[in-house]
């Protein structure tokens, strides 16, 4: 008689059961397999659209939210089903890392709508998002990037991507800037033409033009040269640590290709010739080396506390040593001018905190700074920047003091969770292959394919000179190099992230490049390196619904109160433009009209409108029913655009220019009120203020016009600043012309406007 079997006993597992188990595993795998191929593609797809300057506010780095909340999901989703925390006693600190940057994230959003008006709303919700693909991309890299083989499929990504930016920056220094400089010398309109900029001969606005074209260096697919800079300097740092460390265990072509792209990289560093990226380079540099030799003599007794100090002390020679360096071999105006540099940023330092102990719970919230600041900025700043160039106070201004808070207490679990677990017990990394790391790559070239098919599409293909270079050298350098790159060991990945990481938030320090997606996922991307959790079993079906439900939910809001409304309004402009360029009235009209329709927090379609209808009104004569409607989409424009300085500028300027044509007091009695707002929200414009001047004096009120004149005097003499001279502020005439300004504007310099005010 056969034993019966007990219950509880294991089944042994057959050859046939071994293809279920295989399967089973590659389910488990295929979604972070997914999830390592999104974060590829979005490594590529920022590096030719970073979002830089003010295109956050306008809504470009939304199609990256969709990208960061799908990764969101997809990690989430897979790792709180499948796997919890490896250590427990670290779920505090764990929790504590994976709640803040959605705290600070979900502040963010509160800011936005608590501070509109008078800021506007559409900008703010724009930037808003931004710290919510932050915390999803954040959060997901620490349970995505967990294994030394993704780890490495990343960093080498980075490097890769670093590098093609690179050989685009030396491509824009000796080829396209020099033809750019060549071209505007032949015919400056027409270049300023083509980048949509007024700037009439002797403008101060045609002399920053100038001096950014002449003076300026490489910027690559950004805007500002020191986001490039944030970028090049994770190409260096990672360069030279996989120098460092595989130098022995490389090929002679592998020495060669590891050396051209450090070279690529170093010589496109100096010619941005950012100051505060150089210094931090160096800094992180010294303290990668500092750890490697400290680790190399074998002191397994020593503290990662004690590795830093010992670090630090390098890090202070190595400091003069540049100082005096710097001033013996470098261009001297780099040096003299560093002092200059380092005032400006401490004016836009304490005119934030001013704004923000006026506004201590919000401050002037997420995408508004630029409008805000204005009237905190100090009277010797000329600058009218949109970032405070130091991430922690661009954290503050954002968000008040509560993100600020925030932002610390992350930065200080993060820096301890390093130091602690995977700085210093090398133990508890793990070493297994990760078969997502592949995907990394497949990922970053299916990116690569749609940015140029997506492109040629849009009529907006990346810049097809420059990548006749990059893409063949880029291809052959990740190659070569990343047979290197592959073989880190998980703690030296760790330790050339944790140098990488200080680096950037160093050069972030006096430098803006916080908010520009191109820039923030590296220090994503690093962050979650050293903040990774390994696998455990303590996974929650529950937990991983919820956040799967969470994650389609905000993609659901994300896509209907922002992106469809962008990027409808978007096309709809585009629309206008191609028909107005051809001539075709009715359907610029309407097309203005479906863009208005389309965004309803949006000021840009009412404002464009009004301006269409009031060049109607100047070349086909003053209609009552043509002003009632350029009326209406003035105070739209006013209503949506919120206590911004230069759009109300705007909307002053149609003004005059009615009443210079028509010679009608009210339209002359309206900019004055308009323009009195502007004066009110920038008192240290002195273009404005200069405006408003001789409107004053027009309307005869002379006590007015001599006061404000003497002001726009005082303020174009702070600094002895070309820009900011009277000379070079060209305003409108306050005065009816008729058919003379049918078609164009009549402007002339503040200081023969200001001549008989001055006193």
């Amino acid at each position: 008689m056969a034993k019966r079997r007990r219950v509880n006993e294991p089944t042994p597992i057959t050859s046939d059961d071994q293809p279920i188990q295989s399967q089973r595993s590659f389910d488990r795998q295929l979604p972070m397999s997914i999830a390592a191929a999104i974060v590829g593609g979005a490594c590529v797809y920022l590096s030719y659209h970073p979002s830089d300057s003010v295109a956050v506010e306008n809504g470009d780095a939304l199609w990256f939210g969709v990208i960061a909340l799908l990764l969101g999901t997809t990690v989430w989703g897979f790792s709180l089903w499948n796997t919890g925390y490896e250590d427990e006693d670290q779920n505090r600190i764990n929790l504590l890392i994976d709640a803040i940057p959605w705290l600070l994230a979900g502040w963010m959003m509160l800011a936005a709508v608590a501070t509109s008006p008078p800021g506007n709303l559409r900008a703010a919700t724009n930037e808003a998002w931004l710290w919510i693909s932050g915390a999803a991309v954040f959060t997901c890299s620490r349970r995505l990037l967990r294994t030394g083989s993704i780890q490495a499929s990343v960093l080498g990504l980075l490097v890769v991507c670093a590098t093609g930016l690179a050989v685009h920056g030396l491509h824009q220094q000796f080829i396209s800037l020099p033809q750019s400089r060549s071209e505007y010398r032949e015919n400056p309109d027409k270049m300023l033409r083509d980048a949509g900029l007024n700037a009439p001969q002797g403008s101060a606005e045609r002399m920053v033009f100038e001096n950014r074209l002449f003076d300026g260096g490489p910027t690559g697919t950004f805007a500002l040269a020191n986001s490039l800079a944030a970028v090049l300097l994770v190409g260096v740092i990672a360069l030279l640590g996989v120098l460092r460390f595989r130098w022995r265990a490389a090929g002679s072509m592998q020495r060669i290709a590891v050396c051209v792209a450090l070279a690529a990289c170093l010589v496109c560093f100096v010619a941005v010739r950012s100051r505060s990226a150089v210094l931090a380079a160096t800094i992180a540099v010294v303290l990668l080396l500092s750890w490697i030799a400290l680790e190399k003599k074998g002191n397994k007794s020593e503290s990662a506390i004690g590795l830093v100090v010992k670090g630090l002390f390098a890090v202070a020679a190595l400091v003069l040593a540049l100082v005096f360096g710097l001033a013996a071999f470098v261009n001297a105006e780099w040096i003299d001018q560093a002092p200059a540099s380092i005032a400006f940023r401490f004016q836009y330092w304490r005119s934030t905190l001013a704004m923000t102990f006026d506004r201590p719970w919000f401050s002037a919230g997420p995408g508004n700074f630029q409008s805000i600041y204005l009237r905190y900025r100090e009277d010797s700043a000329s600058e009218q920047i949109a970032e405070p160039h130091n991430f922690l106070f661009e954290t503050m201004a954002g968000g008040g003091m509560i993100a600020l808070v925030l932002l610390i207490i992350l930065l200080a679990a993060i820096a301890w969770y390093s130091l602690k677990r995977n700085l210093a017990a090398k133990s508890t990394v793990e070493t297994t292959v990760d078969n997502a790391a592949a995907w990394v790559w497949l990922g970053a070239g299916v990116a690569l394919v749609l940015v140029w098919l997506i492109g040629a599409a849009a009529g907006r293909t990346p810049d097809y000179s420059a990548h006749l270079f990059v893409i063949p050298i880029v291809l052959v350098l990740a190659y070569l190099i990343w047979p290197l790159v592959k073989t880190l060991e998980p703690g030296q990945t760790s330790l050339i992230a944790a140098a990488t990481l200080v680096g950037l938030l160093l050069h972030l320090l006096a430098s803006g490049g916080w908010t520009v997606p191109g820039v923030a996922i590296h220090l994503w991307l690093l962050a979650g390196i050293l903040t990774r959790v390994g696998t455990g079993s303590t996974g929650s079906r529950g937990w991983s619904l919820a956040a799967i439900t969470l994650g389609l939910l905000l993609l659901a809001v994300l896509r209907s109160i922002s992106l469809v409304p962008v990027q409808t309004a978007q096309i709809a402009l585009s629309a206008f433009e191609y028909s107005q360029q051809r001539g075709q009235a009715r359907q610029a009209d309407a097309a203005l009209e479906r863009a208005i329709a389309a965004d309803p927090w949006s000021p840009t379609a009412a404002l464009w409108r009004a301006d269409s209808l009031h060049w109607r009104l100047v070349r086909e004569g003053d209609s009552g029913e043509i002003r009632r409607s350029w009326e209406r989409y003035l105070g739209l424009a006013r209503e949506r655009a919120g206590e911004s300085p230069s759009l109300w500028e705007v909307i002053g300027h149609q003004q005059l220019h009615l009443y210079q044509r028509f010679g009608d007091r009210r339209d002359l009695a309206a900019a004055e009120k308009t323009f009195a707002k502007v004066v009110l929200w920038n008192p240290a414009d002195q273009q404005a203020v200069a405006q408003l001047a001789v409107i004053a004096a027009n309307l005869g009120d002379r006590d007015r016009a001599s006061e404000l004149a003497n002001r726009a005097e005082y303020l174009s003499e702070l600094g002895d600043n070309m820009e900011r001279s009277l000379e070079r502020q060209l305003i409108y005439v306050p005065e009816p012309r008729g058919l003379e300004a049918a078609k164009e504007p009549i402007l002339a310099a503040a200081s023969d406007l200001l001549s008989n005010n001055l006193q």
